[in-house]
């Protein structure tokens, strides 16, 4: 990349001595866990992977084409052909949302934490704030039609609408327990489920709420009315793989306990008519009942992942949401599922952004993806290679490197693995990928591509390697430290910079090409990781523990710079001398515009660990991370 790099510290894991040391019907809902996701309209757009790597808590499937789910900060996703496509929808809210529930393709309401409720009569082009007076969590809401809707959450709380949400007045429940789950047969039939195993049934519109004895102290999670006196509740306690599936025919008087033939916490169930239903859980378990719930049958798993929400618009087709944002459907009942299939998860340690419409982001298991929209579309590129790449940077829009490291086998008994540092290099803009051959048994964790001609790579052992033929071949350089080096970051052939650290920190400089190196650093206990200069006097390094340092005349001091965090801080990146952006673990995203004098935090809405940054000038850049997430931003990120 141009001027921001990646140690292999960044992406967790740690090298010392050479060895690798690993350090319808509306959907059913569930508290929101550690939320991967779209962020706010202002600063950041969510470009992969589509429609979001985020906790998904809910979808409602409306009609054969019109589905919405709903999960984190405040982000509402829209499908208009059945679920193939997904568009990001602005609800002006960042609460975590836990449910929703359209009685239409136009009409739906969405609710979620801190008493966020949000309305919309036009199928998500526009949605609305709604005034409750309520602070608390909000977990499931169900409309009877566009008028008439029911809103559950902590401490009991029970909210009415007769006008579409204009007005909510709250209900007597005479509960504390968290309320998980509601759902109604008819205007005044319904059934509310929470934790405890709390059941509550009204048969007046919510006037008057009676408990009724489940038999159960498990967390209810949820539930569905077939008819006037017929009811699933399902649940479970995640922590001891238990759960729950109780059935009432007769209006709640008695619930009876079935085998659910399964282990682990049970998070939601629906029906398509009154005979056919769906259970969904933990560990991607799905049940599925023909006979009304009297019996329950294990038809499918998807790959562990907790399952959020389910809908179904029929007996035939539904839909679920699970907790890698992951969007499965069915055309047959539940009997079998469409998974998508091209979704790439693996986590992210570089961008390199040639301009801006073209990019390559490369990151574990081989990954390598790009884009000539500006981001709009990412592509897989093949890279023929499983192992984790960690840095990549082009010269120009056709020559690339991408540095980082692979496992060999090592002859003899016991057999042993050895990871060790590798190269490849593409001339045809990352299309096709040709590996290097170089002499190392070091793993690289940053590249620079100086010009068509000229790269300098770095990486543990305090390995340096310059390349004078285009990264043909490479010559090592004494850097004078054996600690593992991080970032390096070049502003001519010259005159470049390399940063790492382990035991102790290390700024390394040269003016020569490479044929000396000289340390800068003072403090041995600053750890720097990435670093990026503007020209040959400006430059940041950042690093472990909230570290900023910031010199103005080529490394011959170092100034610290206040973070206001002391979290793990991975790339940078400066467009000028003023206007530079650094991300690290937690999503967490600073920029700056006055050349770090200060340095804002800026909302990517994203708990996984960001790994690199790049910007093209003060507006346009990209940022990478946890779960293959590529965010994008227009205007400097908000600022």
């Amino acid at each position: 990349m141009s001027s921001n790099y990646i140690s292999f510290r960044k992406s967790g894991l740690f090298f010392a001595t050479g060895l690798l040391l690993l350090l319808s019907s509306c959907p059913e809902s569930q508290t929101v866990g550690p939320i991967l996701g779209p962020p706010a309209p202002a600063g950041w757009k969510w470009q992969h992977p589509m429609p979001t790597a985020q906790n998904l808590t809910a979808v409602s499937f409306v009609n054969k084409d019109v589905a919405v789910a709903v999960g984190g900060y405040g982000h509402v996703f829209r499908s208009i052909d059945g679920g193939g496509n997904w568009a990001i929808q602005e609800t002006g809210l960042n609460d975590n949302f836990m449910d929703v529930c359209f009685t239409n393709a136009s009409v739906g309401t969405a609710v979620g934490a801190n008493g966020a409720i949000v309305r919309t009569i036009d199928g998500g082009e526009t949605w609305s704030i709604q005034k409750n007076n309520m602070n608390v969590d909000l977990h499931a809401v169900y409309f009877i039609n566009e008028k008439v809707g029911t809103v559950v959450g902590e401490n009991g709380i029970i909210l009415r609408t007769t006008d579409g949400g204009i007005s909510w007045l709250p209900q007597q429940s005479a509960s504390s327990a968290v309320l998980t789950d509601i759902h109604f047969w008819n205007f005044d039939i319904g059934t509310a489920v929470g934790t405890r195993g709390e059941i509550l049934r009204t048969i007046d519109g919510g006037r008057h709420w009676t408990k009724q004895s489940s038999g159960t102290n498990i967390d209810l999670l949820g539930v569905f009315l077939t008819d006037s006196i017929t009811a699933i509740a399902v649940g479970g306690r995640p922590a001891q793989d238990e759960n729950v599936v109780l059935r009432t025919t007769d209006g709640g008087e008695t619930w009876v306990s079935l085998h659910s033939g399964t282990t682990g916490m049970l998070a939601g169930v629906e029906f398509g008519d009154t005979n056919n239903g769906v259970i969904i859980g933990n560990y991607g378990r799905i049940l599925i009942t023909n006979d009304g719930g009297q019996k329950w049958g294990l038809t499918n798993t998807f790959g562990g992942q907790p399952l959020k929400g389910v809908s179904f618009y029929d007996a035939d087709h539904g839909m679920i949401v699970d907790g890698l944002g992951q969007i499965h459907t069915t055309s047959i009942g539940g009997l079998a599922w469409n998974s998508p299939n091209d979704r790439i998860l693996d986590s992210l340690y570089d961008i390199d952004l040639v301009d801006a419409n073209i990019g390559i982001a490369v990151g574990r298991n081989g990954t390598i993806l790009g884009t000539t929209d500006g981001g709009a579309t990412w592509t897989s590129r093949v890279s023929g290679v499983k192992d984790h790449l960690l840095g990549v940077s082009f010269a120009d829009a056709n020559n690339g490197l991408v540095v980082g490291s692979k496992s060999l086998v090592k002859p003899g008994f016991p057999i042993r693995k050895l990871t060790v540092g590798m190269i490849m290099k593409t001339a045809d803009g990352g299309n096709t990928w040709t590996p290097i051959t170089i002499d190392t048994v070091h793993v690289l964790n940053s590249v620079c591509f100086i010009d068509v001609n000229t790269a300098t790579a770095v990486g543990n052992g305090g390995l340096i390697l310059r390349s004078n033929d285009g990264g043909l071949s490479w010559t090592k350089q004494n850097s004078g430290t054996t600690e593992p080096l991080g970032g390096v970051s070049f502003t001519d052939a010259n005159t470049g910079t390399a940063v790492g650290g382990f035991r102790q920190g290390a700024i390394l400089r040269t003016t020569d090409g490479g044929s000396t190196w000289t340390p800068q650093l003072d403090s041995t206990s600053d750890l720097p990781n990435s670093v990026s200069f503007v020209d040959a006097s400006i430059g940041t390094a950042v690093g472990w523990q909230g570290l900023i340092l910031r010199t103005t005349d080529g490394g011959s001091s170092w100034t610290r710079q206040s973070s206001g965090t002391r979290i793990w801080l991975k790339d940078v990146s400066f467009s000028d001398a003023s206007n530079g952006s650094i991300v690290g673990e937690f999503g967490t995203i600073l920029r700056t515009t006055d050349g770090g004098t200060t340095w804002m935090m800026q909302e990517s809405n994203i708990f996984q660990p960001l790994f690199g940054v790049d910007f093209v000038n003060n507006r346009i850049g990209t940022v990478v991370g946890g779960l293959g997430s590529i965010l994008r931003t227009s205007n400097g990120g908000g600022m």
